[in-house]
């Protein structure tokens, strides 16, 4: 079994990557924005309660596929260096092969804003209430860097998937599968997909 765990920045087209992968790669599919939404108009702690809750629903269906012997993809922002070790350690406990872990970004801000105001038009996108500029800013300064993640005492295996131009690149490899996904995500049918406005997920 295998863990590809998509994580990064408001905007950067998580969600519709994890759909992409799961369907491609026969992957069970966890993405924290079907649990529910969060309030951000209510109080900082209300918003952390409702944060760590859908990360809670996002865990156990972790642990479902997985003691099934379903590979998974799981996307969330997986800001907090925390959250990401949850998944580390689910992951070691089920004797999983790899983490892959796709950090998401983009290299032009434009590009979200865009995302993001389509957000605002359409309130059945997944996380739709997350649809300012400054939601995406505050998820990029917040970030804990992946850098130093490790998974069964090991360097990740990473890919870096810049959603500004829709291009990924594999930083650390340790089975086949890696380079495998970089290369679907750089498929032209796939950039297609992912460019396209009507497809977010």
């Amino acid at each position: 079994m295998i863990v590809v765990m998509i994580t990064g920045h408001v905007g950067c087209l998580k969600t519709s990557l994890s759909y992409l992968l799961a369907a491609n790669f026969n992957l069970g599919h966890v993405s924290t924005s079907n649990f529910g939404k969060i309030d951000i108009l209510g109080d900082e702690v209300e918003m952390q309660s409702q944060r760590s809750h859908r990360y809670m629903k996002a865990f156990s269906l972790c642990d479902m596929y997985l003691s099934m012997g379903t590979s998974i993809v799981v996307e969330a922002t997986f800001d907090q260096s925390h959250y990401r070790q949850s998944i580390y350690d689910l992951a070691e406990s089920h004797d999983v092969e790899d983490v892959i872990c796709i950090f998401s970004f983009a290299s032009d801000s434009k590009v979200v804003l865009d995302r993001l105001n389509w957000r605002k038009k359409f309130k059945n996108t997944p996380d739709s209430f997350s649809n300012s500029i400054s939601n995406y800013t505050n998820s990029a300064a917040t970030f804990h860097s992946i850098s130093n993640d490790h998974f069964s005492k090991r360097p990740i295996s990473r890919i870096d998937f810049d959603s500004g131009i829709i291009v990924s690149k594999v930083m650390n490899g340790k089975i086949e599968l890696v380079q495998e996904i970089s290369d679907f995500i750089n498929m032209n049918e796939t950039r297609s997909l992912l460019m396209n406005p009507l497809f977010y997920r």
